[in-house]
């Protein structure tokens, strides 16, 4: 390989590495498929070429021009999907097939050459070395440039929040981020890091075609799986520095095809021909009253007015969840709720924290109706821990980065780094109190906990802030006893001490009576028994059974709630 061939394998390697930048943050990031690459990679090259060769702009606006474009691409991607609810997959092909034709009309033609204008490259040509040895020097400039500002991105509160998003969509809305707001911008930025490829791709070689998008997602993906495969990908700094030197990889590997001997002369030159034409928001969150004379004036903290929640209404599988509920949870009181499987007790739970919206009926925190707010909008109040100790928490983020997220569930996110000195300190004090020595493994990432040791954290990141209800949905189901007893022990203390307001879904009737200072029992979408002061203190299975037997004029037949 002569050093012209190598310096411009490099180059175009580097290129290449924004498409596998642009291909980590949707693909890894998000975990969402885009196939808009195709479309937005001659996107950027059609949009710097017109505006260099027709509208006479100069060529550094114009390829900043290129990656708006590209942004407004993945942005309409994200659109549909969120919006629209279309398969990501689908999304981004409905979007790429469109782009063809939008290339069609930008270049007026299948393709439109810069040749004898003037590219970014251009004040190069006065340096006294020839334009192979210089324009990869300028190129890398751009990309590590770009490398670099995605990692202090990926690093701030709202690029945290972007990695949780992709990573666990649940906990980031209980943790108060707009999920679909994360995956608009993280599409868009995206997009227009391929756009800009193209841009760049198509000043190096003098032309836009378009059909030069075919094949940039296998490139993109295979310089990502090439990369993180074979070096350490911990932080984001080495996962994106993975993701360049992958494509790098990639490049000298078709390079190094093309030249060897046993490939046929025609398949070089058709190879090469193909090579230099292409590589083939919500409304603003209502401040609620946090102070200790609102507290003195609400006397409900939660209340729910006849919720009514039926599934696959009007079809053959219609199954009423709730009929009418109605329930009230005074500031501070911790209240615990059983009841037989589909008897509507996670249903109600999930209305409280807005996953479900009811079909009828209202809901109220803190004396606002916020029966039509949104997961992420609710989190300033509410906050919630999931049965499964995975969904709590993000696997891939560590112990320190869990906890960025959670307290910018209560305080607002920016584009400041999302960890501080302040930040370290809160979770050394609060993990303390766990005892299990987590204090001391901050850095280390949440998947690496036990199940038991997530959940902790995850109750923890949950009482975080300003946060005044918090919600347990059967958060000791998955764990064995002792580890169980350990966060309902801790569960009861955390409560105690900041005053919360607790709603707390089990399975366990014991459980019900020994923790907490009020029961309900659901059945059968209605609540059926409300016990609370001496007479629950007075009770146990046994009279809760026969309270039921009683009311309800049958036996209880769930054979978990009976075994518990």
């Amino acid at each position: 390989m002569s050093l012209y061939e190598f310096l411009g394998t490099i180059e175009v390697g580097l290129i290449f590495g924004l498409v596998a930048l642009g291909a980590f943050l949707s693909f890894r990031i998000l975990d969402f498929p885009d196939l808009t690459v195709e479309g937005s990679f001659p996107l950027g090259a059609a949009v710097s070429a017109v505006l260099i060769v027709s509208a006479g702009w100069n060529p550094w606006p114009a390829t900043v021009a290129a990656a708006v474009a590209g942004f407004a691409a993945g942005y309409v991607t994200g659109y549909l999907n969120v919006r629209f609810n279309i398969l990501h997959i689908l999304a981004g092909i409905l979007v790429a097939i469109s782009l063809y034709s939008i290339n069609l009309r930008i270049m007026n033609g299948p393709n439109k050459p810069l040749l004898g204008v003037k590219t970014i490259f251009a004040p190069l040509e006065g340096w006294g070395a020839p334009s192979y040895e210089l324009n990869p020097i300028l190129v890398a400039i751009i990309v590590v440039a770009a490398k670099f500002a995605l990692d202090l991105f990926l690093a701030t509160g709202i690029g945290m929040s972007m990695r949780a998003a992709g990573a666990n969509p649940n906990m980031a809305a209980a943790n108060g981020i707009n999920v679909g707001r994360m995956k608009l911008l993280g599409l868009g930025m995206a997009n227009a890091l391929v756009a800009l490829s193209g841009a760049l791709f198509a000043q190096t070689f003098g032309s836009a075609d378009a059909h030069m998008g075919i094949g940039v997602v296998i490139v993109g993906l295979a310089s990502v799986i090439v990369g993180t495969s074979i070096l350490p990908t911990r932080t984001i700094a080495q996962a994106t520095f993975a993701c360049l030197a992958g494509a790098l990889l990639y490049r000298f590997a078709v390079a190094l095809a093309l030249d060897a001997d046993f490939l046929p002369q025609i398949l070089r030159c058709a190879a090469r021909h193909g090579a230099a034409r292409g590589p083939g928001l919500d409304r603003p969150v209502v401040a609620l009253r946090n102070g200790p004379a609102a507290q003195a004036r609400s006397r409900e903290m939660i209340a729910l007015s006849d919720i009514r929640v039926t599934f696959n209404a009007g079809t053959p599988l219609e199954s009423p969840a709730l009929r009418g509920v109605d329930l009230s949870v005074p500031t501070g009181q911790f209240l615990t709720v059983i009841g037989s499987n589909g008897a509507g007790k996670s249903t109600a739970l999930n209305v409280i924290a807005g996953v479900i919206r009811p079909d009828a009926g209202r809901v109220a925190a803190d004396d606002v109706e916020i029966t039509s707010w949104p997961p992420h909008r609710r989190a300033r109040l509410i906050s919630r821990v999931f049965q499964d100790p995975k969904m709590g928490t993000c696997e891939d983020l560590t112990i320190l980065q869990n906890f960025a997220l959670a307290r910018g569930r209560t305080e607002p996110r920016g584009f400041r780094f999302a960890i501080d000195r302040s930040l370290r300190r809160q979770a050394v004090e609060r993990l303390k109190l766990l005892d299990l020595g987590l204090e001391n493994r901050l850095d280390d990432k949440v998947g690496l906990l036990s199940g038991g040791q997530r959940q902790a954290v995850s109750l923890v990141m949950a009482t975080t802030g300003s946060t005044r209800v918090l919600l347990l949905d059967e958060h000791t189901a998955a764990l064995d006893p002792k580890t169980a007893e350990f966060v309902m022990n801790l569960t009861r203390d955390i409560v105690a001490e900041l005053k919360l307001t607790a709603v707390m879904v089990t399975h366990s009737m014991a459980q019900a009576l020994q923790y907490g200072d009020r029961t309900v029992m659901f059945h059968r979408g209605k609540i059926v028994f409300d016990v609370s002061g001496a007479q629950r203190a007075a009770m146990d299975v046994k009279d809760l059974l026969d309270l039921f037997r009683r009311d309800q004029g049958e036996e209880l037949s769930d054979d978990a709630l009976l075994l518990s």
